[in-house]
């Protein structure tokens, strides 16, 4: 159900009776029907794009999949019951028809019924937009393996229905081949729901076809071999921005078939559903902090949010920050001080540093006999943090950055430490011997 027909569902008002709740939806207003659109933001150019971007290609019959029918609009396609092949078909054929007998007809009668039979072509069109979006789509069917209850997904497939296009093929069985309000009011006047409720897919549609319906003719052969949409605007051409249809009787000379318009049609109106590719591995690692203006243009799909999202991180080789001082020489890079200070893109707080405090060599620090290797704990930030009293320590200190190694006497009673924390926040914490 499209969003449309769920406002109009949610709209109805329910009326309890003893036996049951009905919906009163005005009724020949179902919330299945589509509305019939006849407004001025239809202008040539839209229609003839519209209708060229939604024409459907139906399948050939396979013998692999007897009873599937694959219909695709070069975007999306779609699995059906294959008992839709011979309605869909010729509703395919009746709305291109309708367009060429608009398009040739002579200049008066053409003015006549342009600006209001054209509508019943794009009405079809809609539907046919409404059939792709709605359908299972073959992709997911080729996707499930048998083991996967593949089996099961085809029997769901054949009993899938769009109720849209129910209710056009149900008025196309009965006679009644317009869409416009006036007639679908009138056709439920006469019928009611009747008629709608009614399987398309197990009416006689052989034997519906065997005569001409509303000027299109079609015979058995050519059902099963399908129809693609090139075929069913084939003579449709452009000619500076004016539309016409020609004929082998009459070429129109330096004309652009429709049918190479489709990409054009496509972005025209679904320009914003296609997602943007991912960005390679390289790109991630890159650290870009800014975003060319030809990227942003092409991500129609990301949303303002995710734009304004923070940069990744720098990788470990890229330089330091100039917003943080590098650590002195006297820490060796064997150390992985400055691999480590590297990943850290943000400023990192400490405390002030003593004056002329001197500043020993990490390997010249006395190590506690019971601690076990200093460098497996040095730069463990993990376990450094998980030591008794360390985080509280860190936390409490205050601005502006470490920038050299520092080191503290801390005088916790009844024990005595002394403490190093490194540019990159990493901290030590070191027992000193009181009879020092």
């Amino acid at each position: 159900m499209t969003s449309r027909q769920l406002k109009l569902s949610q709209k109805s008002t329910p009326t309890t009776k003893s036996s049951a709740v009905v919906f009163d939806d005005d009724g020949w207003r179902h919330p299945a029907e589509l509305i019939y659109s006849s407004g001025r933001y239809w202008t040539d150019k839209k229609f003839f794009h519209y209708c060229i971007a939604n024409a459907l290609t139906i399948s050939p019959s396979s013998l692999t999949s007897p009873d599937l029918l694959f219909v695709s609009d070069d975007k999306k396609a779609i699995v059906m019951n294959e008992k839709y092949r011979i309605p869909l078909m010729f509703v395919s054929r009746w709305q291109w028809n309708k367009l060429k007998s608009l398009m040739t007809a002579p200049e008066g009668e053409r003015q006549l019924r342009w600006q209001a039979e054209k509508f019943e072509v794009l009405h079809i069109a809609r539907v046919w937009k409404i059939l792709t979006d709605e359908g299972p789509t073959k992709e997911a069917l080729e996707n499930t393996g048998y083991a996967n209850g593949k089996e099961e997904r085809i029997c769901q497939i054949k009993k899938w229905r769009c109720h849209t296009l129910d209710r056009i093929l149900n008025r196309f069985r009965m006679g009644c081949f317009s869409s416009e309000d006036e007639r679908v009011e009138k056709f439920w006047g006469e019928y009611g729901e009747t008629e709608y409720v009614k399987d398309v897919t197990e009416f006689d549609w052989e034997r519906w076809i065997s005569e001409p319906r509303d000027g299109v003719t079609m015979t058995l052969p050519e059902f099963s071999s399908g129809i693609s949409a090139e075929q069913l605007m084939q003579g449709l051409v452009v000619n500076n921005e004016f539309w016409m249809w020609e004929t082998p009787e009459n070429p129109i000379p330096n004309a652009m078939p429709a049918w190479s318009m489709r990409p054009i049609a496509h972005d025209l109106f679904y320009r914003g559903k296609a997602q943007s590719s991912k960005p390679s591995p390289s790109t991630a690692k890159s650290g870009s902090k800014s975003i060319s203006p030809s990227a942003r243009r092409l991500d129609t799909q990301t949303p303002p949010r995710a734009r304004r999202a923070q940069h990744p991180p720098p990788s470990i080789s890229a330089p330091i920050p100039t917003h943080v001082s590098k650590p002195p020489e006297a820490i060796k890079p064997e150390t992985k001080i400055e691999s480590v200070s590297a990943n850290n893109s943000k400023p990192i707080f400490g405390p002030p540093r003593p004056p002329n405090f001197p500043h020993p060599q990490p390997q010249t620090l006395k190590q506690d006999p019971l601690q076990p290797d200093s460098k497996a704990h040095e730069f463990d930030s993990k376990d450094s943090e998980q030591k008794e009293g360390t985080s509280s320590f860190i936390d409490s200190l205050k601005p502006p950055f470490v920038t050299d190694v520092t080191k503290y006497v801390l005088l916790l009673s009844p024990n005595v430490y002394e403490c190093t924390i490194y540019p990159d926040f990493h901290s030590y914490f070191h027992s000193i011997d009181r009879s020092r």
